[in-house]
């Protein structure tokens, strides 16, 4: 009987050697796996903190730079008869050489903006059109856009003011000769017999917008 308790206190101690062991092993564990969460919130805030430093120089430069968005919608229907809406924005200015104000000494001005996507200049928009302010009329509109679709076909956008086939209207709410600001929106349409239509036979309705500030050659 001794010998029996002898044993079952033995086996106790070990038993009991074994639990503190693997709890403290257990402690080491969560105590480590609370040390990798800190680091990783430690090293997500350092990133947040970049991230936004990066932005904020982004933006200074393209303001610096004079790049705005110009933005598009586009709501039209397939070749599959489904309707479908696109939109974009193309940050990217290309510079004084394509995108200006240009006095014509006539009273009138010739506007063009050439933006793209990125820098890489994939999938690019081109506005151009003849602006009197007196008179507040815009001729010889011509609005081009180009991007990739989901099925990365080159696609294409084209509103003319020489299309008897679509109507375009153009608003210029800002035209500042001096500084180069200017608000332009465009909104038009086409029928299903307009050759620039993005799928063969199918009308689309566009709107463009641009904000920003061109370079004047006078």
């Amino acid at each position: 009987m001794k010998k029996k308790s002898m044993l079952l206190m033995a086996a106790a101690v070990v038993m009991s050697v074994a639990f503190s062991s693997c709890n403290k092993k257990l402690k080491d564990d969560i105590k480590d796996l609370d040390n990798q969460v800190a680091d990783l919130k430690s090293q997500q805030a350092t990133t947040n903190s970049n991230l936004s430093a990066t932005n904020s120089t982004l933006d200074a430069t393209n303001s610096t730079l004079k790049f705005y968005p110009f933005s598009m919608t586009v709501s039209t229907k397939n070749d599959n008869d489904s309707a479908m809406t696109i939109s974009r924005t193309y940050k990217f200015n290309t510079g004084p050489d394509y995108s200006n104000i240009t006095n014509n000494h006539d009273g009138t001005y010739s506007v063009y903006l050439y933006v793209t996507e990125s820098a890489y200049w994939d999938n690019d928009a081109y506005m151009g059109f003849t602006y009197n302010p007196t008179t507040k009329v815009v001729t010889s509109g011509s609005f081009d856009l180009n991007y990739y679709d989901y099925q990365y076909n080159y696609k294409n956008v084209r509103l003319y003011q020489s299309d008897a086939n679509a109507t375009v209207t153009v608003t210029v709410n800002t035209f500042d000769t001096t500084t180069g600001a200017v608000d332009i929106s465009v909104n038009g349409t086409t029928t299903t017999a307009s050759s620039y239509n993005i799928y063969s036979g199918k009308a689309m309705t566009a709107s463009f917008h641009y904000t920003g500030t061109l370079t004047v050659f006078q």
